[in-house]
């Protein structure tokens, strides 16, 4: 279980390698979680045509090489937290190695710029003057990431100072799984919040999953339908509802198929983004991998209570669903390995 972690003034500027053949896969952000601060933008949604005929082999290396990053890291950032970057995205490359296809995504090059500083400061970027919050962002030629850590999440030791780390790196897996097919935003944004979760988990023993996920607000199941593109903030709050919905279908998939929790995540996280590479059509990928329309899903979700929040600083309707949640023995890396075990 990994403890909170040492950086010089200025730019702290590393090129490491996240080489992958991966053979699995799943995308990006755009959604503000109200209470971390973050602003997440499209990378450049222009939608690749691209002939089922005509797709990379994810099952052997690339022509073009492995795939890497390059750490521009602020000095206003903590030592502790370049230390913990730095391990976080090791652990990522090696449980979670790019797929190949993020070669063949418009505006992706290899490496990957990454720009970091404390949000108590300026952007200190002036190449990216326009950069804040978090996000996998883009110009139409270049792709990068943003990693905007608000003061207050030192100030307060939020853990979400080094989860909206893994949130943007499967942003980045999920690219290279799908060649920049996003939806639906649900399984796009709720997916890489479960790797986010399920990270902090199993490395640091707590998660958003321990206080349910709260808020997760009742409007959203008036019409889930809605969450197949991105909605307003206040109804899905740090993407929650998103991650509500995935948890959701995760439960279908181990009460009505018979799949383990690991393997459910597994598919969901993987097997349904990378099945877009060959079915563009997302509501095709989904029958296909989940044995259901995504309107068969919606349905279920008519199951689930809502009640009153008892929390003061939120009112209005809530989502309880405490036994949606994953088990807390539930690790990231089994999820990620679930097929071959």
């Amino acid at each position: 279980m990994r403890r909170a972690g040492g950086l010089l003034g200025g730019v702290l500027i590393v090129m490491v390698s996240a080489c992958g053949t991966g053979s699995n896969g799943a995308i990006d952000d755009q959604n503000v979680g109200s209470s971390s601060g973050s602003d997440e933008q499209d990378i450049g949604s222009d939608q690749q045509d691209v002939d089922s005929d005509d797709q990379c082999d994810t099952s052997t290396p690339y022509a073009e090489g492995g795939f890497s990053f390059t750490y521009n890291l602020d000095g206003s950032l903590p030592d502790e937290w370049v230390d913990e970057f730095t391990t976080i995205m090791g652990n990522l490359s090696e449980w979670a190695p790019i797929p190949a296809c993020v070669h063949d995504v418009p505006g992706m090059s290899s490496p990957m710029n990454i720009y970091a500083w404390n949000g108590a400061v300026e952007n200190p970027f002036p190449e990216r003057p326009d950069m804040r919050g978090a996000s996998i962002s883009g110009d139409g030629s270049e792709t990068w990431m943003v990693l905007e850590i608000p003061e207050d999440e030192f100030t307060y030791d939020y853990l979400h100072r080094y989860s909206v780390i893994v949130h943007e790196y499967w942003h980045v897996f999920q690219l290279g799984l799908t060649r920049d097919n996003a939806k639906p935003v649900w399984l796009w944004e709720g997916g890489a919040k479960i790797a986010e979760e399920l990270y902090l988990q199993q490395e640091y023993g707590q998660s958003e999953f321990d206080n349910d996920l709260f808020p997760l607000v009742a409007t959203g199941l008036s019409q889930p339908a809605d969450f197949e593109d991105y909605v307003d903030a206040d109804w899905d709050i740090n993407y929650n509802f998103s991650t509500f919905m995935a948890l959701a279908l995760a439960r279908e998939l181990q009460e009505e198929q018979g799949l383990s929790e690991a393997r459910a995540f597994e598919v969901i996280l993987k097997d349904f983004q990378a099945a877009k590479l060959t079915e563009p059509d997302w509501k095709i990928a989904f029958a296909e991998t989940f044995s259901m329309s995504p309107e068969e899903f919606y349905a279920t979700l008519d199951q689930y209570p809502t009640v009153a929040s008892d929390q003061d600083w939120f009112e209005g309707d809530v989502l309880d669903v405490p036994s949606l949640m994953p088990s807390k023995d539930l690790t990231f890396t089994d999820v990620l390995s679930a097929s071959a075990s």
